[in-house]
């Protein structure tokens, strides 16, 4: 029983480090005063220290870095690029509304107007397998992915977009907080 215990233990210590972007050991480390050491693979921040990170008013643990995208958004952009070559980026941050797959209007903000979603096109096959990567639990966990959604007849994109969802906020672009 002591051994099913420690093992449940490790693995919570692994989604949520996963999901923070942290060190697995830096909620141990950190809880007996230590410094946390360095997550897996460099800095929090994309870009490290070069990456500007400023917080948005009234949005939550929502950061923004590089290219206007939020963390999560720009960590998981990076992985798609190095992991699907032949996909093309369309874009991020866009303030505008949600455009339905029947072409018609929506009255709810994109997640884009936040820098909260990204686009990708290209080959049919290769949106495929991203949209099987991006639904992959850990790749969800890591990358903190909210929705994934598959090209339709108004859009030619897989759309990604992430934790916090931001669903009957106004975006700061709209003069929202």
């Amino acid at each position: 029983m002591t051994a099913g215990l420690l093992l449940a233990f490790l693995g919570y210590l692994l989604v949520y480090a996963g999901v923070k972007g942290i060190h697995p050991w830096a909620p141990i480390v950190e809880a007996f005063g230590g410094s946390a050491p360095p997550p897996p693979g460099g800095s929090n921040i994309p870009g490290g220290a070069a990456a500007t990170a400023t917080r948005e008013a009234g949005a939550g643990v929502t950061t923004t870095g590089a290219g206007g995208l939020t963390r999560a958004a720009n960590r998981c952009k990076t992985a798609i690029e190095q992991t699907y070559p032949d996909l093309d980026y369309l874009g991020g941050p866009s303030c505008r509304k949600i455009i339905p797959h029947d072409g018609s209007e929506s009255d709810e903000w994109s997640e884009h107007a936040w820098g909260n979603a990204i686009d990708f096109g290209g080959p049919a096959w290769a949106m495929r397998k991203l949209i099987v990567w991006a639904n992959l639990p850990h790749n969800k966990l890591r990358y903190q992915i909210a929705n994934v959604i598959p090209p339709g007849s108004a859009v030619n994109a897989v759309h990604v977009d992430f934790f916090p969802s931001h669903t009957g906020q106004t975006p700061p672009c709209a003069g929202g907080r």
